[in-house]
């Protein structure tokens, strides 16, 4: 009699299952890396930007920034994903802090020079 052996054995099926599942660790792993990068990037463009807007509202004229509201008004859009705030609005003192709705863990400030670091 003819044995007809066709397909794979469960130890093989086990095997292939286990070099997936740690490839997809790794690939989703690196996935959050990007992700996390992109937030910082996006909150740190943000920030320049509104530190900038800032810069020519008060050369504008403008004395102090009370509220975000504020440079809204005068026409700042930023990411709605991004949340900023302004801690100390007066120019040689300026201070907006910023960060992402899905990261709250990674807080970003500004300060009244320009220079923008992790708070």
């Amino acid at each position: 009699m003819k044995s007809n052996k066709k397909g794979f054995t469960l130890l093989e099926l086990l095997v292939c299952m286990v070099i997936v599942s740690i490839l997809s660790i790794i690939a989703i792993s690196m996935f959050t890396k990007c992700i996390d990068k992109t937030y910082t990037a996006m909150v740190k463009h943000d920030l320049g930007e509104s530190y900038r807007f800032a810069q020519m509202c008060y050369n504008d004229g403008l004395e102090e920034i009370d509220e975000w509201s504020d440079l809204e008004e005068r026409g700042l859009r930023t990411k709605p994903s991004i949340k900023l705030n302004i801690e100390n609005g007066f120019e040689n003192t300026l201070m907006i802090i910023g960060w992402h709705e899905d990261n709250v863990d990674t807080v970003f400030q500004v300060d009244h020079s320009g220079h923008i670091s992790r708070r």
